[in-house]
């Protein structure tokens, strides 16, 4: 039964792969806008995220009323916030600059890009001569 499910998971996880590999040259462009936007999207929500377990880490320690227990609970909360929080604007920098030195993307807007060259298209049906 696990056999299974690992073998669906793998399978699950690489359709998206072979639907890049099949993507034409003149898609590589929006296909590079759609990532970096789909990624902002999910850093931000990481962020928001983060930025709640840290405020909930705050009014664990403000309201802990002398109990060490809820003092020590708080001050995680906050810590392991705070690591979060630079763990995922690290990430987002990291991604950011490999998007934009590899792939030619500009990182202040997901609408402009570079256009790529060198790509040699794809033919849409092979030539007999």
């Amino acid at each position: 039964m696990t056999i299974r499910r690992i073998l669906f998971s793998i399978i699950a996880l690489a359709a998206p792969i072979a639907a890049l590999a099949a993507a034409r040259s003149g898609d590589v462009p929006e296909l590079l806008v759609r990532v970096k936007g789909t990624l902002n999207l999910v850093i931000a929500v990481l962020l928001v995220i983060a930025t709640l377990v840290f405020i909930w880490g705050v009014i664990l320690f403000i309201t802990s009323a002398g109990d060490p227990s809820k003092h020590a609970d708080g001050r995680q909360y906050m810590i392991w916030g705070i690591v979060a929080l630079a763990v995922i604007a690290a990430a987002w920098a990291v991604a950011n600059v490999i998007i934009a030195y590899f792939f030619g993307v500009d990182a202040s807007n997901t609408k402009s890009i570079q256009k790529i060259e060198n790509i040699t298209p794809i033919p849409k049906e092979p030539t007999l001569r």
